[in-house]
């Protein structure tokens, strides 16, 4: 007769590896998030990024509106400064965390 061994639960608690291509840099700086479809709904935010690197950013916001895959147009670095080089980028949302 053969015998299976216990499962592990050891293996359900394994970090998870990071997916990212580059380190993210705590570095904070202001930028204007808006949908790239304003359908269904229209918004603007200017928000204080958490942490980038060259491929994303993360932020915080209590905006319900957002979901996975949702296309964004973001400019970074925003500034209302006259003279500021404000550049807008086209971006995804790829993760949305749930505040705890």
């Amino acid at each position: 007769m053969k015998t299976k061994p216990a499962p592990s639960f050891e293996r359900d608690f394994e970090p998870v590896r990071e997916r990212r291509r580059k380190a993210r840099v705590k570095l904070s700086c202001f930028i204007l998030v808006r949908p790239l479809e304003p359908e269904p709904e229209y918004f603007e935010s200017i928000i204080l990024t958490e942490d980038s690197c060259r491929d994303g950013l993360s932020f915080q916001t209590d905006n319900a509106l957002y979901c996975q895959r949702m296309r964004l147009l973001v400019t970074f670095p925003y500034s209302l400064h006259p003279s500021a080089i404000n550049q807008d980028y086209i971006a995804e949302v790829v993760r949305r965390k749930t505040p705890p």
